[in-house]
C-alpha cells in the first residue's frame, strides 16, 4: 500500500520539485527568476529555506 499525503503536503513537494528541475535546468551563470502570486511565493520561500512563513 501506498502512503497516504494530504494534499497541502503534496502541493509543497510539487513546489520542491518544479525549483528542483528549474534550477537544474537553469545554466550556472543564468539566474532563475520564479514569478508567483504573494501565497505561492510564502510556499516557495519555505521550500527554499526549510521555515514555515505562515
Amino acid at each position: 500500500m501506498g502512503k497516504n499525503i494530504n494534499f497541502i503536503d503534496w502541493f509543497r513537494l510539487g513546489i520542491a520539485v518544479s525549483i528542483a528541475t528549474a534550477l537544474k535546468h537553469t545554466p550556472d551563470h543564468e539566474t532563475l527568476h520564479i514569478l508567483s502570486t504573494y501565497t505561492a511565493m510564502l510556499d516557495v520561500r519555505e521550500a527554499l529555506t526549510g521555515n514555515i512563513i505562515r
